[in-house]
């Protein structure tokens, strides 16, 4: 950062780092991280635009990228690289179903979706269409699966 510019999370000098006691009431209760993260999600507009900080416009490279891993996690468990009936993908912070639906429908017959903020879910059942899969409105830390 340039010289008179503080770091973003250091105190004025630019070096010192703002404890986690100066930036939230009780550091210890996470519940505030994930309230905070929902009004968050709630506000972004339900679009890839949205959910990618204004870079909407992106390349395929990410999907790209994902399937490589995707593809050798299969090669190492000695799977077939296609879509195999009686599976199904869990989508972890969905957002908009962007990845479910440009990545795991290829490998997956059905995907499960889990998302914290319901517009951003709303807008994935939008995107996947009619396409097998269950949503569920949810953070991560209190999900249970049935």
């Amino acid at each position: 950062c340039a010289m008179n510019e503080a770091a973003e999370g250091t105190k004025g000098d630019g070096v010192t780092p703002i404890s986690k006691h100066e930036i939230w009431d009780d550091p210890d209760d996470y519940s505030q991280y994930y309230d905070k993260a929902l009004q968050y999600w709630e506000k972004v507009p339900a679009t890839v635009e949205g959910v990618m900080g204004g870079f909407g416009a992106y390349s395929d490279l990410d999907i790209q990228g994902s399937k490589e891993f995707l593809l050798n996690c299969f090669f190492e468990m000695g799977l077939p690289k296609k879509k195999r009936p009686h599976t199904r993908s869990l989508d972890c912070g969905a957002g908009v179903g962007r990845i479910s639906n440009d990545l795991l429908k290829r490998f997956y017959p059905e995907i499960h979706l889990i998302e914290i903020a319901q517009p951003l879910l709303d807008s994935a059942k939008d995107t996947l269409g009619k396409y097998p899969a269950e949503y569920f409105c949810s953070s991560l830390h209190t999900f249970e699966p049935s």
